[in-house]
């Protein structure tokens, strides 16, 4: 059964979302404003899944990807809406989302753009493949292990691109196989400081210090800063190493936010946006202006927030439970001369705890958890007698879910979202909350 449908919003992997007789379909290939004619399973009820046969009308905001592989990849599932639209209709998804599964009624502020959509990623992890006999880098197909080869992806900064080539250059070079039971590369992980151009590799595979990577790799790469060869885990799904050890040149990268000087390991955290990172910690320290008592940093990283927030409090506590992100937090607080900043490794519900248990007299609270959120800080917060939360989210959803379980405790004051991640349906969201007398 065929239909004419008007795509008017788009779904979590960028498909286009539309209505026909009051059931939701959705089409991937189309996109927002699109007019198409699709067809699907009449015996789906309330959703349906269609498959797009034209677009009859595309919309105004409809552009030419910038990438050859975009529909194959899938990495960037709006690359063919223009930035402008992608901009509002983050700030809509963020407002929907925020009231449907949180009950939070607040105007949502415009989406703080990347300086540019493209070009715009400091970090990059790429697996790897074999082709006609071939070491191959690209990205994973949706929803499973089938490389896409990309020589070129236009959201890297092109130094990512340059080192991409240069790693699968040197691999072929020296033979290196993707990997197999015992040996090979399964993936790449680069990263470019903004401030200094330094570019840090982490190779993740079985038996790469049999090949020659110092001798091999440098002169493909300028401007390269270290080289980490790290062991795989047992999953299939995570690409980098967790543990590594340094084979050629620096163990750690420099980057600058704000007035801060941050050192880098390999497999710490950092921002992928550096720019729009600093914009963001500029917002939350201005919006929390002076804070009586302590700063608490959860989830803290190698200490972005505590360090740029250092000095709008007495004393700043950053908990964090990866030791290499600790040691790098504690180096970077020395080297930027910050003695009120004080790391705690734990991880982000017991440190909390521990700090209200010692009745740490906590001012504001500083939240930046992984995709899944935070549900089990809620409550303890709830009960907390702290003035202030910003709460920085990259899933929108289980943000939601977190601020419907504070309860009535806090008021939402504000909502921002940043286009850390142009030209792909995730948006990052900083929720500036006050304690409700």
């Amino acid at each position: 059964m065929q239909h004419r449908v008007l795509i008017e919003d788009l779904g979590q992997h960028g498909e286009g979302v539309g209505r026909v007789d009051g059931r939701v379909v959705f089409v991937a290939g189309a996109t927002l404003g699109d007019e198409v004619l699709v067809s699907f399973d009449p015996a789906r009820r309330k959703m349906a899944k269609g498959e797009l046969l034209a677009v009859i009308t595309p919309s105004l905001d409809r552009v030419a990807p910038a990438c050859p592989v975009a529909k194959e990849c899938g990495g960037c599932q709006t690359m063919e809406l223009s930035y402008p639209a992608e901009l509002r209709w983050k700030q809509r998804r963020v407002e929907q989302t925020l009231r449907r599964l949180g009950g939070v009624e607040a105007e949502v502020e415009p989406t703080r753009p990347s300086a540019s959509p493209l070009g715009y990623r400091h970090k990059a992890t790429m697996p790897v493949g074999g082709l006609r006999g071939r070491i191959r880098l690209g990205y994973y197909a949706p929803f499973s292990h089938t490389l896409v080869p990309a020589e070129h992806c236009p959201v890297l900064h092109p130094d990512l691109n340059r080192a991409a080539l240069a790693v699968q250059e040197a691999a072929n070079q020296m033979g290196v196989a993707p990997e197999a039971a015992a040996s090979g590369l399964r993936s790449l992980m680069a990263r470019r400081s903004a401030s200094t151009g330094a570019v840090q590799l982490v190779l993740t595979g079985h038996n790469l210090d049999r090949y020659p990577w110092a001798s091999v790799l440098p002169p493909l790469l300028p401007g390269l800063a270290g080289i980490t060869l790290a062991k795989p885990t047992e999953s299939v799904n995570r690409l980098v190493g967790t543990s590594g050890a340094l084979a050629w040149g620096e163990a750690r990268i420099s980057e600058q936010l704000l007035d801060i000087r941050f050192q880098i390991s390999p497999l710490s955290f950092f921002q992928i946006n550096p720019a729009l990172a600093a914009e963001m910690a500029l917002t939350v320290k201005q919006a929390l202006g002076h804070v009586a008592g302590t700063l608490v940093d959860l989830y803290a990283g190698t200490g972005t927030f505590a360090l740029t927030l250092a000095g709008i409090a007495e004393r700043t506590v950053a908990v964090e439970a990866v030791a290499d992100a600790v040691a790098d937090g504690e180096l970077n607080a020395r080297a930027n001369h910050r003695t009120d900043v004080a790391f705690v490794r734990a991880d982000a519900e017991s440190g909390l705890k521990d700090l209200l248990a010692a009745r740490e007299p906590i001012g504001a609270v500083v939240i930046d958890p992984p995709r899944k959120g935070a549900l089990e800080l809620m409550a303890p917060l709830a009960a907390a007698q702290i003035p202030q939360i910003a709460y920085i989210s990259c899933d929108v959803a289980t943000l939601a879910r977190d601020l419907a379980a504070l309860g009535d405790a806090y008021r939402v004051e504000r909502v921002v979202p940043f286009d850390f991640f142009p030209r792909t349906v995730h948006v990052e969201t900083l929720v500036l909350l006050a304690r409700r007398r």
